[in-house]
């Protein structure tokens, strides 16, 4: 019955979507990859917000949020409320719907991210595409994010480089499949979307290392109050340098990948870089937790990425980290969880990070089963740390780091958002717990959510 009532849901809020674009057409332009949606969808809405009416759906990428932010409106009682509060809020939902027809009609642009967890309906692109095709398709990048749900497609032997291929697959479908798509930006250096988009007869702009994209790299550099990028923008036979910087946010190297696709975006909109590189210094703007800045106890930083942690994005935190590390001199703290989502591919994901951070902190404590039998049996005997524990929950590592802080240190925190939530963590180790307003998570629902999860003992969903 409740499978029933879902359905019956989705199909209800996909059809007012769908008639809402009928004559209410904005230039949509979608985000896919399996890293870097959000940050992308941000630096292309700073680039666009003063010179268009531009509209980001912030409140899901899947398949109801997408056709909610259509509409323009959102879920208010997701995961624990009340089922009063839930009922209320669907009835709401359902008799606003088809008063939101006309919505989009005061905007130019539509930014919306488009993900996919699976390859199958309603989960994958092609549910996405029959409620929005974008005119300007995105394709950041293809890892193994939500593998274990692409292994079922793929014929044996079932390897991570056939699981990447499906998954790129399925996400580059936003171009392949999308008629209406007129221009497709896609990242050069990803090899899996790569093969599938550079055949694609189609206008193209590309971003990556090689000069010969429309956006290429210069430079990256970063300190512990400010982000430096550099780019060639490409134009015939020559090249402009262009250098950007993002005082407000520490961030990591990956955000030269999506700082460049929002590039690409605006020079086909005919944004001069200049003017792109004005806007993206006085709009930027990021949701909580995704590499924020905050001041811990003993005068340490906190670097918060708790947000969500796929193998990728955790080994690029890790290396902004220990560039810090080297740059001040001031002792490193990793506390970090489960990488959740990886199927068969886990064991090796977590020992590859903990071979990769065997050598680079002073302190390390993990949170999650994964962790602990994958990285802290792995390095229990590793003599560089000055302490290295496990931890089944994050209120028990945060009581720990409380107890036992570390004057002056860089505290990297990141985990998955799968039942792992380290910003519950951060919370006791902040100088200023009026700042638990930076972290991610806390709506009520969520903080209901975890009391609920974390009273239980953590196990693999």
């Amino acid at each position: 019955m409740k499978k029933l009532i879902t359905t019956l849901l989705l199909l209800y809020i996909h059809i007012f979507a769908k008639l809402a674009l009928v004559n209410n057409r904005a230039t949509f332009i979608g985000i896919t990859g399996s890293a870097g949606k959000t940050s992308a969808r941000d630096m292309l809405f700073a680039i666009l917000k003063d010179k268009y009416h531009t509209y980001a759906i912030t409140k899901g990428n899947s398949e109801t949020g997408v056709a909610l932010g259509i509409l323009g409106l959102k879920v208010e009682s997701i995961g624990f409320s009340s089922l009063h509060k839930s009922i209320k809020d669907w009835l709401r939902i359902l008799i606003l719907a088809p008063t939101r027809l006309r919505y989009l009609q005061q905007y130019d642009y539509v930014l919306v991210e488009m993900g996919i967890d699976d390859p199958f309906l309603p989960k994958n692109m092609s549910y996405l595409l029959d409620i929005v095709k974008p005119d300007i398709a995105v394709v950041l990048n293809a890892y193994g994010v939500h593998g274990e749900n692409f292994e079922k497609v793929v014929s044996p032997p079932v390897t991570a480089e056939k699981i990447v291929t499906a998954i790129a697959q399925e996400k580059c479908k936003i171009v392949t499949e999308n008629p209406r798509c007129r221009f497709a930006v896609f990242n050069s250096d990803n090899k899996p979307v790569r093969n599938i988009l550079e055949k694609v007869a189609m206008e193209k702009g590309t971003f990556g290392k090689d000069s010969i994209n429309k956006v290429s790299y210069a430079s990256y550099n970063v300190s512990t109050h400010a982000t430096h990028f550099s780019y060639l923008v490409r134009d015939g036979e020559t090249h402009q340098k262009l250098a950007i910087s993002i005082k407000q946010y520490v961030l990591p190297e990956v955000y030269q990948e999506t700082c460049a696709a929002a590039l690409v975006v605006a020079l086909y909109l005919g944004i001069k870089p200049a003017d792109s590189k004005a806007a993206l210094e006085k709009n930027f703007s990021m949701e909580p937790s995704r590499s924020s800045v905050l001041k811990g106890i003993e005068d340490s930083l906190i670097i918060d990425s708790s947000y969500n942690a796929s193998p990728e994005a955790m080994h690029t935190l890790i290396r902004l980290a220990f560039e810090l590390k080297k740059q001040t001199h001031r002792p490193l703290v990793f506390v970090l969880g489960d990488m959740r989502e990886l199927g068969t591919a886990a064991k090796q994901r977590h020992e590859e990070l903990a071979d990769t951070i065997a050598d680079m902190a002073d302190y390390l404590y993990t949170v999650g089963p994964l962790m602990e039998k994958h990285i802290y049996q792995r390095l229990i005997g590793n003599k560089k740390y000055k302490d290295l524990k496990a931890f089944s929950s994050p209120h028990d590592a945060g009581k720990y780091l409380k107890k036992h802080p570390v004057k002056n240190a860089i505290m990297l925190f990141k985990g998955s958002q799968n039942t792992i939530f380290l910003e519950e963590a951060i919370k006791y180790v902040l100088a200023d717990p009026h700042d638990t307003t930076y972290l991610t998570r806390q709506e009520d629902y969520w903080l209901r959510r975890k009391q609920f999860t974390l009273t239980k003992d953590l196990g693999i969903v």
